[in-house]
């Protein structure tokens, strides 16, 4: 399997089934670790801590949210998410997209989105209030010919995932502004 760089997102496919389904970002290729021929070490991508964990013979709960793992226990979602622009500062370009708000001031998500105009949609965001917060963008630039039932398929995914790792959604997913 190629190796995962830092910063890719995966979900937890195999191991603790209350771990099944969580979104996790890596943070470095470990190789050989204790009984793992090709580990990994990853956190979640919300902050909350894993459902549960092995250390040793020991079953934790909710005790940290990194730990290491089996390459094969993940599988990436295939999104390679840009660094963090602020919303004046973004690349500009009529491409299709998915992205992801943060306030850069708290380090938490604000809002998921997509697009089929990147530069557009981020000129639409920055217009709009984020009373005080201060947003930064990280995107995805897919294929021009993406179909737009895709784009809300691979969004809504990413929404879902952040619920089901969080029980909530992205602080201003839902705030009533476009």
């Amino acid at each position: 399997m190629p190796i995962l760089k830092p910063g890719t997102l995966c979900v937890i496919i195999a191991g603790c089934p209350e771990n099944i389904g969580m979104v996790v970002e890596v943070i470095q290729h470990v190789g050989l670790y204790e009984d793992k021929e090709d580990a990994y070490l990853i956190r979640t991508t919300t902050g909350r801590h894993f459902h549960q964990l092995w250390s040793g013979n020991d079953l934790l709960r909710g005790q940290s949210d990194e730990c290491v793992t089996d390459r094969h226990k993940l599988r990436p979602l295939g999104l390679d998410w840009s660094g963090r622009f602020s919303l004046a500062s973004v690349p500009a370009g009529a491409y299709p997209a998915l992205y992801r708000i943060f306030d850069a001031k708290a380090e938490r998500l604000l809002y998921i989105g997509e697009t089929q105009n990147f530069g557009q949609r981020m000129k639409a965001h920055g217009q709009k209030n984020w009373s005080g917060r201060a947003p930064v963008v990280s995107y995805h630039r897919l294929p021009n010919d993406v179909l737009k039932v895709h784009l809300h398929e691979l969004e809504n995914d990413l929404i879902g995932g952040y619920y089901e790792a969080t029980g909530d959604a992205p602080e201003m997913q839902f705030s009533g502004g476009d």
